[in-house]
């Protein structure tokens, strides 16, 4: 079972990130798919860890941006592809409390429970 915890729809294009039982999983479609067929597509990614689905992520970003060899366009390219990793990092910060095994912590302060 796949559950989804982020959808973007970007122009002609959806991205779809999920989460099963060991894998981090993102996929990008048309806007017509359903979720879980986009989460079920051969290119579909699968990442053990947040930190490294987020670091493939911004390098994917980037070369979609990327469009000539340029100085300009470099930095250009970089800095929208961190926005949208960003911009992703904080909406995957604000859903996935229920899906990260961090232990006992507290969800309004953020701070260690103590065990019993």
């Amino acid at each position: 079972m796949k559950d989804v915890l982020y959808v973007k729809v970007n122009g002609d294009r959806k991205c779809v990130m999920g989460k099963d039982k060991h894998n981090w999983i993102w996929g990008d479609g048309t806007p017509q798919q359903t979720d879980e067929r986009i989460l079920s597509k051969k290119n579909t990614s699968y990442y053990t860890s947040m930190e490294s689905m987020l670091v493939n992520l911004l390098e994917k970003k980037f070369r979609e941006h990327v469009t000539e060899l340029t100085l300009v366009n470099f930095r250009e390219s970089l800095s929208v592809a961190n926005q949208e990793v960003r911009e992703i990092a904080k909406e995957l910060d604000k859903v996935s409390w229920g899906s990260l095994d961090r232990g006992a912590y507290c969800p309004k302060c953020n701070s260690k429970t103590k065990e019993k």
